[in-house]
């Protein structure tokens, strides 16, 4: 054999070399890419974490306003304004002579129960009644005659004195109640 075929096909000890030390460092290559793609993506997770705690850190203690960005309270003050809202709602629960809900809602209470309590005394009465009840029946009577409908007139009566007893039954089904006396 001679040297120039030894050199090409290999056989040398230092050609071996070469393609041993090629071959240990296509692997030291190889495993150095595998090892950077695991960090890589390691630090992509540990990225992504670490943004939503700067997330959290920023909802929690609130952002200043910037450009194209209004600023955002954080948590503590969001909690104290909701605190103050609610004591405000608080308040209107209570009396406090004449200006909160409660003392609206007691007003209009009643004065319902005024109402109810004038329509009952009204409706027993009944002297009125029976005045306001013939003249209302004449102009319904009248009224249907001239629209062409032939009613007798006591079925205008009886229809007039049955809508009159349902007015006053649904009168003393309402219960009356004084606000004042739950006080």
């Amino acid at each position: 054999m001679n040297v120039d075929s030894v050199l090409l096909f290999g056989d040398s000890p230092i050609v071996q070399d070469i393609q041993n030390n090629l071959v240990l460092i296509a692997a030291i290559v190889g495993a150095l890419g595998v090892i950077l793609t695991a960090l890589w993506k390691a630090a992509k997770a540990a990225s992504v974490i670490y943004q939503r705690f700067m997330d959290f850190f920023d909802d929690w203690n609130g952002v200043e306003a910037r450009p194209n960005h209004e600023a955002t309270l954080g948590i503590p003050a969001r909690m104290q304004n909701m605190e103050i809202r609610q004591l405000a709602m608080a308040e209107q629960h209570e009396n406090n002579g004449g200006t909160s809900l409660r003392d609206a809602i007691d007003r209009i209470e009643g004065t319902s129960d005024a109402i109810q309590r004038l329509l009952i005394q009204h409706l027993e009465d009944g002297t009125d009644l029976m005045n306001i009840g013939v003249e209302n029946d004449k102009r319904l009577y009248d009224a249907l005659e001239e629209a062409g409908i032939k009613v007798p007139y006591n079925e205008v009566q009886q229809e007039s004195l049955r809508l009159t007893a349902a007015a006053i039954a649904e009168a003393k089904r309402l219960p009356l109640e004084d606000p004042k006396a739950d006080n």
